[in-house]
């Protein structure tokens, strides 16, 4: 038997020349290329592969076992781009070229965020094929901390360990769009309503001759005995227009029965048809298209900006009215006036924040003297003049001695402040109408023998009807069957309103409830700023603020319980009231609740005088504390007690 010593040695020996001849030779290996991706050099093998010996060479990738034998051809040179072109001067050179090991193998065992990509250097175990001879497995570069890292020994790249190129980053896949929808909040803009077929046609009625003397400015031409001041009052509203006049020591609410079958007779829609004829009527005309009835004219001047345009269709609307009135006025009281010459004012009404607008005033004006201009036609299907020549400033108008625009809450009270039920302090008006909601805190008192209104905070929000149906529509627009919105009619039930339109009544009410959100908040800060800092000491907070709640909206229940379940600052809450008539209302059968939809026509068919002192709110100061002026002019002891 051979000695077994003798026998290991000489095998060992072998082993030993075969492997240094081996390790001599360079190794060329091809590495398998991925689609996309630059081709890198592979690292050549070496037992003894010291940092320094790399200095301007190239770095190679040694393949994976499983496809060493397949890829020997040689190793592929990678672009002038690839890192493997960058020369490696020292350690911390390989560091850059490669990459940080810290930021690499922050965190080598923590799992990847989804869609990450591997780091640029990974350390894998050596091939079967690489280091046999000293009988371990060595991955000198390894880390010699709990993860393997080991900084304090001189780094060796062992010959199996790779280099692997960074394939392309990937982006993360969007997530699909979801189902739901971010809730739409309630609309500040006002858009025009989805509208079917015209639904007034049957209320149109052909101008009568009478008519056409409300293209003059006089009842009668010549031989005038005296003269008598005749005030129309003008409620503009953005569903209906409603018009009073005041003479003689009486108001007189205006019917519109000569142009309109709608009902009640004091109540006009606010829309007009002008034919390709150019002729021009109130109301729907039976033989007009959709594109040729003016609807929504005052929808613009609720909007922030007014075009020129906008305010010449309004006063299209605003001329067909004024010379109706004035012939109204000949028709039915001619007796009354007599011979005497008529000498006209005119009052326009305007939100009740009016007054703090300056521009909006000016428009105002322009709107009613243009209206005026344009009105003095005979003939009652025409109208004098162009919708785009509009008034000037310093231009007279005939027969109009007076014309004012004047904040609507301030002729809605004008009933209240000569009526026994008045009381002076701390008052609210809220206004439901057809465009806006007008919330207002004032005061009420008189100076010198007149009537003052001082404006605490005066609010205006387009949360009137119109808001409230299109807030209802809002993201539902293309859910809308045949049935049109008739932006006149009362309010309807969320389940009507639903059931009329084709739409989900569950969307419905989730909007309601929205809106009523928004109508308690704005209700809220008026109260809370005329609390906090505009009339702080008013008795109203402990026994109750007096508050008129109005409007064509005020019926509907959705606006009154957001009025009730609004949290105000006061120990006995809101004493809610109605409007109580003009003591001078002469001519109308309506009840309480009829003259809340007039009350505004029939207080600025009243003179400036008549109407009080209106005080703009920016010429209020805040109410003061009295606590701080009793400590400045609290007496001292010396005063006190006199030696």
């Amino acid at each position: 038997m051979p000695d077994m010593f003798s026998e290991l040695k000489r095998i060992k020996a072998d082993l030993k020349n075969g492997s240094s001849k081996e390790l001599t030779q360079p190794v060329q290996r091809q590495v398998a290329t991925v689609p996309g991706l630059p081709p890198v050099i592979p690292l050549r093998q070496s037992s003894n592969l010291a940092l320094p010996s790399l200095r301007n060479r190239p770095v190679e990738v040694l393949p994976s076992s499983s496809s060493h034998k397949a890829l020997r051809s040689g190793p592929l040179r990678a672009p002038e781009s690839s890192i493997a072109q960058k020369p490696i001067s020292s350690q911390s050179g390989l560091v850059a070229a490669l990459g940080s090991p810290s930021r690499a193998t922050s965190r080598p065992f923590a799992s990847p965020p989804k869609h990450s990509q591997p780091a640029a250097l990974v350390l894998q175990n050596p091939s079967r094929e690489g280091n046999r001879s000293n009988g371990s497995v060595r991955s000198s570069g390894a880390p010699a901390s709990p993860h393997g890292l080991r900084p304090s020994v001189p780094a060796q790249v062992a010959p199996t360990a790779r280099a692997v190129a960074t394939p392309p980053k990937i982006d993360s896949p969007r997530p699909a769009p979801s189902s739901f929808k971010r809730t739409e909040p309630v609309p500040s803009i006002f858009r025009p309503l989805p509208k079917g077929k015209p639904t007034r046609q049957g209320l149109f009625r052909l101008p009568e001759v009478w008519l056409g003397a409300g293209g003059k400015t006089q009842c009668v031409d010549d031989d005038h005995r005296g003269t008598v001041d005749v005030v129309i009052g003008l409620d503009f509203g953005t569903s209906f227009t409603k018009a009073a006049v005041g003479f003689r020591d009486k108001i007189f609410p205006v019917t519109w029965h000569g142009v309109s079958s709608s009902s009640p007779d004091y109540l006009l829609p606010s829309e007009y048809t002008q034919l390709e004829d150019g002729t021009v009527f109130v109301g729907q005309h039976p033989a007009a298209r959709p594109d040729q009835i003016c609807g929504d004219l005052k929808l613009p001047f609720i909007n922030p900006g007014i075009s020129s345009a906008s305010v010449g269709a309004a006063s299209s609307f605003v001329s067909l009215v004024l010379r109706y009135v004035r012939a109204w006025v000949y028709r039915h009281h001619a007796a009354k006036i007599g011979r005497a010459k008529i000498r006209w004012q005119l009052n326009l009404g305007a939100p009740s924040n009016g007054l703090e607008s300056s521009p909006l005033i000016r428009t105002y004006r322009v709107l009613a003297a243009t209206a005026w201009q344009r009105s003095l036609e005979v003939d009652p299907q025409r109208l004098a003049g162009s919708p785009s020549e509009l008034w000037r400033e310093g231009v007279q108008l005939q027969d109009l001695i007076d014309f004012q625009i004047r904040p609507e809450f301030v002729a809605q009270m004008a009933g209240y402040m000569q009526s026994p039920q008045r009381q002076r302090g701390l008052h609210a008006l809220v206004d439901v109408g057809g465009g806006t909601l007008d919330v207002v805190t004032f005061i009420v008192h008189r100076v010198e023998d007149e009537d003052t209104f001082p404006f605490l905070v005066p609010q205006v929000h387009p949360l009137g009807t119109h808001g409230l149906i299109q807030n209802r529509l809002m993201g539902a627009e293309g859910m809308v069957g045949s049935g049109a919105v008739d932006e006149l009619a009362p309010i309807e039930s969320a389940l009507n309103f639903a059931r009329a339109l084709g739409v989900d009544e569950s969307r419905v009410i989730g909007r309601d409830t929205l809106f009523q959100s928004e109508l308690r908040r704005v209700i809220k800060s008026v109260f809370d700023i005329t609390k906090g800092r505009r009339y702080r000491l008013s008795d109203a907070w402990r026994t109750g603020v007096r508050t008129f709640f109005t409007g064509g909206g005020s019926q509907s229940d959705l606006y009154r319980e957001a009025l009730l379940t609004t949290r105000v600052p006061s120990v006995q809450g809101l004493q809610l009231m109605p409007l109580p008539p003009h003591k001078n209302l002469d001519e109308f059968s309506g009840g309480a609740h009829e003259y809340q939809r007039i009350s505004v026509a029939c207080g600025l068919a009243q003179d400036a005088f008549t109407l009080g002192r209106i005080v703009p709110a920016r010429e209020v100061e805040d109410d003061t504390a009295i606590a701080s002026t009793l400590r400045a002019n609290r007496p001292d002891r010396d005063e006190l007690y006199p030696k």
